[in-house]
Formats: C-alpha cells, sequence, structure tokens
C-alpha cells in the first residue's frame, strides 16, 4: 500500500475506478442485447481478467487486430484490462502511473463507444442522413452532428457539456476525417458544445 498518500487521493482514485466500471457495465448492457445482464458482464469480461495474475493490458493492446476495425468486446476487454491493473498499480505504491493506466482505460471506452456505434447500426443511419441532406448547406456536418449526439447517448458520466465536448472531440474529429468532411480540429469543441446544447445536455 502506497505510503504517505492522502485519504482524500485514494478516494478519489477509487471514486475513477468505481466510474469506470459502472461505464463499462453499462455500455456492454447497451451493445449486447436485450438478455445482457451485469453478471453476464463481470463472469464473461471483468472477473476473469480480475483473477489473472498474468494480465497484461500492453500485451492485449498490442494483439488488437490489425488493418480492420476491433470489435467493441475488444476494446471493452482492453479498457477493463487497464483499468485492472492500475488499482494493483496504485497498490504497489506508483500513483501517477496508476492514474495513467486508468485515463487508458476511460479512453479505450471511448474507443468502445465508437465501435459500439457501427455495431448496433448507428452509422448506417448516419450515412444514410448524410447523403439525403448532402446538398443543404446548413446540414453540411450532418452526419457528424447524428454521431456525437449519438456518442452521447451512451452511458457515461460527464459532469457537464463543455467536458462532454473536451472528452469527445478526438472520437469525432477522427469520424469527420474519416468522411472527408472537412471540419478544423480547432472547431470541434465549440461544435460539440453547440450541439449538445441543441440535444438538451
Amino acid at each position: 500500500m502506497m505510503k504517505d498518500v492522502s485519504d482524500s487521493y485514494r478516494k478519489a482514485f477509487d471514486i475513477g475506478c468505481s466510474s469506470f466500471l459502472k461505464i463499462a457495465c453499462s455500455t456492454y448492457l447497451a451493445c449486447a442485447g436485450k438478455d445482457a445482464t451485469e453478471i453476464a458482464f463481470l463472469e464473461s469480461i471483468y472477473n476473469p481478467m480480475l483473477t489473472d495474475t498474468q494480465l497484461d493490458p500492453k500485451a492485449i493492446q498490442a494483439a488488437l487486430p490489425k488493418g480492420k476495425r476491433p470489435e467493441y468486446t475488444e476494446y471493452l476487454r482492453l479498457a477493463c484490462a487497464f483499468q485492472i491493473a492500475s488499482i494493483s498499480t496504485f497498490d504497489s505504491g506508483n500513483g501517477p502511473q496508476a492514474w495513467l493506466y486508468l485515463c487508458r482505460a476511460n479512453y479505450y471506452i471511448g474507443r468502445t463507444h465508437r465501435a459500439a456505434m457501427a455495431t448496433v447500426g448507428a452509422q448506417r443511419v448516419i450515412s444514410s442522413r448524410g447523403r439525403k441532406n448532402a446538398s443543404v448547406g446548413k446540414e453540411k456536418y450532418g452526419q457528424v452532428k447524428e454521431y456525437a449526439v449519438g456518442l452521447l447517448k451512451l452511458p457515461h458520466t460527464f459532469p457537464n457539456r463543455n467536458q462532454a465536448a473536451i472528452h469527445l472531440a478526438q472520437q469525432v474529429f477522427d469520424f469527420q476525417k474519416e468522411k472527408n468532411i472537412g471540419m478544423s480540429e480547432g472547431n470541434i469543441i465549440k461544435k460539440l458544445n453547440d450541439w449538445f446544447r441543441e440535444a438538451g445536455f
């Protein structure tokens, strides 16, 4: 256990781990179908890694498929692996590295959300609407907006609209880049704030 670590420092870390686990479980429930349960998430994904003494999130990361987009479950397992590694790292005395692992866990939950959007068919809807609106100048970013708002509707714990925009900015920018929309990277956060406000967040 870490020496000289304050109660508030440990509490903040524990809250971060707990929040991650809630989001990971909610993401699984949203993506795995109507028969999905919290117990299934724990038994099939989280607990096996929790008891794996040889767990290495970096090895799991390196094993992600090349040349194709990983399935949402692959990103979800990687996210959970980093969260579990963060706990053992914190307990061994390396707080800064533990927080880094926890940040990576949350990053890969974001990638899980993106992969899940494709899994449930949301991107097909976005593409269809984008083609219909392509000739309308004011809706140039229509499919990007739909994608961004769709991400916001997935389980999350963003405290406010701006934090949501900051957290999701890179994912949205990568998406519009794939679609050759031509949005400015410096304009993403402002656009997201506007779209999220219109969506009622």
